[in-house]
């Protein structure tokens, strides 16, 4: 089975982070990159990122989480 791929508002949307923010990380090597996929014939192609690369970046950055007083949790590095 093909993996999913996933464009840049389902990205944001799943990440909860603006296009500017995803395409900072990303400048900054803290976000994956795309992969593209040229396919005149194809309406879904384009520059898309795997489901799998985003899910590991989530459950990586989830790992980053530091609890502080209250319960409120912030994010290192983010």
């Amino acid at each position: 089975m093909e993996e999913r791929l996933l464009r840049a508002k389902d990205v944001m949307y799943m990440c909860a982070i603006s296009k500017t923010t995803m395409y900072r990380k990303m400048a900054e090597g803290k976000f994956p990159r795309p992969e593209r996929k040229i396919d005149k014939d194809n309406p879904d192609s384009g520059v898309r990122w795997k489901l799998s690369t985003i899910q590991n970046w989530i459950e990586g950055r989830d790992e980053e989480y530091e609890v502080i007083k209250n319960g409120v949790k912030t994010i290192n590095n983010f």
